[in-house]
């Protein structure tokens, strides 16, 4: 049975109805055996929108050398995806393939999103065209803080 408790000051209490079922049926003192997992620390939507308005804002702004280079913004989060190394292998009818990985929101958290994705980003678009993922760096913050 999968059951959620909350951390509190004083132990864990029950945080929905199967632990509460549980925790009715122990007495003080009685050991519960518990396989522990921590929640991700979920992204939110819009910290997944402003990423894409960050793609969007640099692709409606690259300089020109990357025109012909870079069609799409979805082309863009593609390269950058690869130059970051945020990738993974999927088998295809003609073998393995490197892709981009997804960062829906749901499946990746605040916590790997920065490390893995946000933080490579803006050094790449600082690299592509200096200046340009500034706007949205603030915006950034005030989110994650």
């Amino acid at each position: 049975m999968k059951t959620l408790w909350k951390r509190t000051l004083n132990g864990i209490t029950p945080a929905d109805e199967a632990a509460e079922k549980v925790f009715q049926r122990t007495t003080p003192g009685e050991f519960i055996k518990v396989d522990a997992v921590v929640p991700r620390d979920q992204r939110s939507l819009a910290m997944h929108n402003l990423f894409f308005q960050v793609l969007k804002h640099v692709f409606d702004n690259l300089p020109e050398r990357y025109g012909n280079e870079i069609p799409t913004p979805r082309i863009l989060r593609a390269r950058i995806f690869y130059a970051i190394g945020f990738t993974e292998i999927i088998q295809t009818p003609d073998g393995p393939r490197e892709m981009p990985r997804s960062i829906e929101h749901a499946k990746l958290g605040q916590a790997e999103f920065h490390e893995l994705v946000w933080t490579p980003t803006m050094r790449l678009i600082d690299k592509m065209a200096p200046g340009l993922g500034e706007a949205f760096e603030n915006e950034y913050l005030e989110m994650v803080a």
